[in-house]
């Protein structure tokens, strides 16, 4: 009987050594997985990390570039250019209908009055700027309804430009003859 107890103790403790290698191992497989989880997130934080500092970069760039801009720097002529697209672009084409008129107001900066061409067609007007050094700008300007092509009226003012494009008048339907 003294061997049957001392086999029932030593399985009991290779049941128990047993038992603490699959709790080591179970614990070594999840930090296993948390240090991948971990190497996964720094991998992430490192891919952010590295967009900031570029976008640190471009907003340090347009600091010196407006800087230099201020202090009348080499970057000036690429500043005009900016600063003409922005207040363009502020002020976008205002359209408003009246009774008799479709109403155009555009703002064309640093254009002269001379360098502006209108062509009116049956569905809006074509407005061509031609400049002296760049290639023309082109836009079509659709009405809702047809308009009177010749009867574009158009006022420019220091870099305001107005076209009132009368709407036309629709066609009488033919009387029927009896």
């Amino acid at each position: 009987m003294a061997n049957t107890i001392l086999d029932i103790g030593a399985s009991g403790s290779d049941i128990l050594l047993f038992s603490t290698l699959i709790i080591v191992l179970v614990l070594v497989v999840l930090a296993l997985r948390q240090r991948q989880s971990y190497q996964r997130l720094s991998e992430s934080l490192d891919a952010d990390l590295k967009k900031l500092k570029e976008q640190e970069g471009s907003i340090k760039k347009l600091e010196n570039d407006f800087r230099e801009y201020v202090m009348g720097g080499k970057s000036l002529r690429e500043w005009k250019v900016v600063k003409q697209q922005i207040e363009e672009l502020s002020e976008l084409p205002s359209f408003t209908e009246t009774p008799e008129d479709y109403v155009l107001r555009l703002h064309l900066s640093m254009t002269k009055k001379d360098n502006v061409r209108l062509l009116g067609a049956k569905n809006g007007v074509k407005l061509t700027v031609d400049s002296d050094t760049d290639p023309p700008i082109q836009a079509f300007y659709t009405t809702p309804k047809d308009i009177d092509p010749n009867g574009l009226k158009v006022t420019y003012r220091g870099n305001s430009l107005e076209i009132k494009a009368p709407k036309a008048v629709p066609d009488k339907p033919a009387e029927e003859k009896k």
